[in-house]
């Protein structure tokens, strides 16, 4: 792909993003939204709000034990945590947030680390946490079909879910043309334990991935949820929480950044679908992005501060995953 179309498709997803957002706030009442901000509990948006920003500790820790598991190597819990926030301000203008990916692997591959061992633990990671959203989502499609939505939505959303979770799981144990490339591209050392992905401590490195997922996930989950509580009161009910789950598994389709426009009219739709208020769920979305931003603000304030140097300790093994 030429400079040319990169530019061009990055300018396509923040459009795309801004006319999805446009055309829920337009097919909303903007007043009723706006009424909602303005009058939203602040005791309570604002601690779920830190806690938004707060959350991302969890997967920064778990690419840690995964980094220590997959490639033999000792990274620091604050340079861990610091080049994962920063990784955020490029992951959140990426598609399916590639650049914070790139950005952790730059790291590691400054502390003299080769490519195919620096993929690894991030290959697991985005796999796990996927098929951990995919778990949640398909919980939370069985709530939301309970409250009594229309057969479409239940299709969709299960649909997805599961779509989701297949995708990440053939990164896992992928098919044989799969496994091919993987066999070019993937891990330096030999796989020993009979897990397609994963080298020796793999089986630990998947039990990292999917419990950190799930923890994150479902922390931000209630977060979110907390927020649209904050905006109206009317939300706080099993079903409205069931729908921000399901409306977060948009986080995986890479259509604009950080499924802006997409997670609003999920949302937006399947709250309505339920009876909720809908302008106040808009609103409490709207709100709960001000997490995103914190995020991004601090990834960047981290990035100016200077290059996050990894730091990391070797090992034996470790000196045969590099080069």
């Amino acid at each position: 792909m030429t400079d040319r179309w990169r530019r061009a498709w990055r300018v396509g997803r923040f459009a795309a993003g801004g006319l999805l957002l446009l055309l829920v706030l337009t097919t909303t009442d903007v007043g009723a939204i706006a009424a909602a901000i303005g009058g939203a509990d602040l005791w309570l948006v604002a601690p779920a709000l830190a806690g938004l920003i707060a959350v991302h500790v969890v997967p920064a820790l778990a690419w840690r034990f995964m980094v220590e598991q997959l490639a033999s190597g000792a990274l620091p819990r604050w340079v861990a945590i610091r080049a994962y926030y920063a990784a955020q301000a490029l992951g959140g203008i990426t598609p399916a947030n590639i650049g914070g990916d790139v950005y952790r692997a730059g790291i590691l591959r400054g502390a003299g680390f080769g490519w195919r061992a620096v993929a690894m633990p991030i290959v697991v990671q985005r796999a796990t946490s996927y098929v951990a959203l995919a778990v949640i989502g398909l919980i939370a499609m069985g709530v939301v079909t309970a409250s009594g939505v229309a057969l479409p939505f239940v299709v969709a959303g299960t649909a997805s879910a599961i779509a989701i979770g297949l995708a990440a799981a053939a990164l896992l144990a992928p098919p044989p043309a799969l496994r091919r490339l993987i066999a070019r591209f993937g891990p330096s050392r030999p796989v020993t334990d009979g897990t397609a992905l994963t080298p020796a401590g793999g089986r630990t490195a998947l039990l990292i991935g999917l419990t950190s997922g799930l923890l994150f996930h479902a922390v931000a989950i209630v977060l979110t949820w907390l927020v649209l509580v904050g905006t109206d009161g009317a939300l706080a009910t099993p079903a409205i929480l069931a729908t921000v789950a399901v409306a977060r598994l948009s986080l995986a389709v890479p259509l604009s950044p950080s499924a802006i426009g997409v997670q609003e009219g999920v949302l937006a739709a399947l709250v309505g679908a339920a009876g909720g208020p809908v302008a106040a769920a808009v609103a409490g979305m709207l709100l709960a992005r001000i997490g995103l931003i914190g995020t991004t603000v601090i990834g960047i304030g981290l990035m100016a501060a200077g290059t996050v140097d990894a730091g990391t300790s070797s090992s034996p093994a470790t000196e045969s995953a590099r080069g």
